[in-house]
């Protein structure tokens, strides 16, 4: 590749030395021609929170990709230690035209949540010089495109200097997406059917509750709120019964267990989870429970709890920081799993009453005695639960 478009446009060439952090053995170097940096998301978000938020992108980049993990001839050939790897450009050659990073993730799959964080730790702008050693100082480089994975479908998103803006190119169609909002709004559902239909778009922050260190916050949308039963009822007991709702679940879905990189690697703590719904987008059409199960056999005695626990009405401005006014929904519809079968029970508006919708059996239960004396009997658990918003106009005035 020497002396090639693609090298000079791409190619880092450098000089990588590795060394075995546990008995600092040096295996040999070598010479090579980089073309990509390949950062693991998970090892770049782990760097992340153990930084606590106080590095520079670029650190965060050359402490994730700069180690490995593999076995060493020398101390350890039974089990994976750490390795500092070092990269050197080579001093008669340049720094290339472009810096292209390849994020690795761990599936296809990728949450809303996650792509919220990657595009916090990604920087617009990075001095190449903090990332390898040998680079000139103040070698500065800025984002100018992206191809993005959906499903199993490439598009790219990248600056087009001639409108000054970020456009989308999808197979022949082009889409002018505006400024750096308008591209976290595209890749993290912001404005789409599905994101004004579900997605409440909130800032996130963590404190641990031992040590109270906060770690750094970032923005995503959250499509539905997961709620392990365990945790409601156990929320549900310690209030005596005497707690709205509305503060249960903001008991219960925001506090998490693990391990605090600051006062406890070993063992979990309690966190508490703090999210404020973004100024400048409206609460969601719809709010949608997800209920956490610890099994698929559940007792009668176990849902009944759950059907006492969650409301019909709910106001959201008590579960979610930053609403000023009250936000009122009601519930429309669950999604309910019996053995390894789904059934749906929702509020038909046109006959005005419950329904059962199994396959192709439509079965009417009347009032909601009906629905709860349904999933008792039957043992059905409520698996998704979706909320929706009712029209100020039909909210009673207190």
């Amino acid at each position: 590749w020497k002396g090639s478009v693609v090298s000079d446009t791409f190619g880092i060439h450098v000089t990588e030395t590795t060394e075995c952090t546990q008995c600092q053995f040096q295996y040999p170097s070598h010479r090579f021609t980089r073309f990509f940096q390949m950062v693991p998301f998970e090892l770049w978000r782990e760097s992340w929170l153990r930084s606590g938020g106080g590095s520079l992108p670029e650190g965060l980049l050359k402490g994730t990709y700069n180690r490995e993990y593999r076995r060493c001839h020398k101390c350890s050939k039974d089990e994976d230690v750490d390795f500092e790897v070092r990269h050197n450009l080579e001093p008669s050659r340049p720094p290339p035209g472009c810096f292209a990073l390849l994020v690795q993730w761990l599936a296809g799959d990728v949450s809303s949540n996650d792509i919220a964080t990657l595009l916090d730790l990604m920087p617009l702008t990075m001095d190449l010089s903090l990332v390898v050693s040998n680079v000139p100082p103040n070698t500065p480089y800025r984002l100018r495109c992206m191809i993005c994975l959906y499903g199993a479908h490439f598009i790219i998103i990248a600056f087009n200097p001639t409108v000054f803006q970020w456009v989308q190119y999808d197979d022949g169609k082009v889409t002018a997406l505006g400024g750096w909002d308008g591209v976290v709004d595209k890749l993290n559902w912001g404005k789409s059917v599905v994101s004004d239909a579900f997605g409440i778009h909130v800032t996130e922050t963590t404190e641990c509750t031992k040590c109270q260190f906060h770690y750094p916050s970032h923005k995503f949308t959250r499509f539905f709120h997961m709620v392990p039963f365990e945790a409601w009822r156990e929320a549900w007991r310690q209030s005596g019964g005497s707690d709205m709702p509305e503060v249960l679940l903001k008991r219960t879905y925001h506090r998490e267990y693990r391990h605090c990189q600051k006062c406890s690697k070993q063992e979990d703590v309690e966190f508490e989870v703090r999210h404020c719904i973004e100024k400048d987008r409206p609460p969601p059409g719809c709010f949608t429970l997800l209920v956490q199960w610890l099994g698929g056999d559940v007792s009668s005695h176990d849902i009944a709890t759950l059907l006492s626990l969650m409301p019909l009405t709910m106001d959201i401005s008590l579960v979610v920081s930053n609403l000023d006014t009250p936000t009122h929904y009601r519930l429309r519809c669950m999604i309910c799993l019996y053995g390894q079968h789904f059934i749906t029970i929702a509020f038909n508006p046109t006959v005005f009453q419950w329904v059962q919708y199994d396959d192709g059996k439509v079965t009417a239960l009347g009032g909601w005695d009906g629905v709860v004396d349904k999933l008792k009997k039957g043992r059905f658990q409520p698996e998704v639960c979706f909320y929706e918003k009712v029209p100020e106009a039909l909210v009673p005035e207190v």
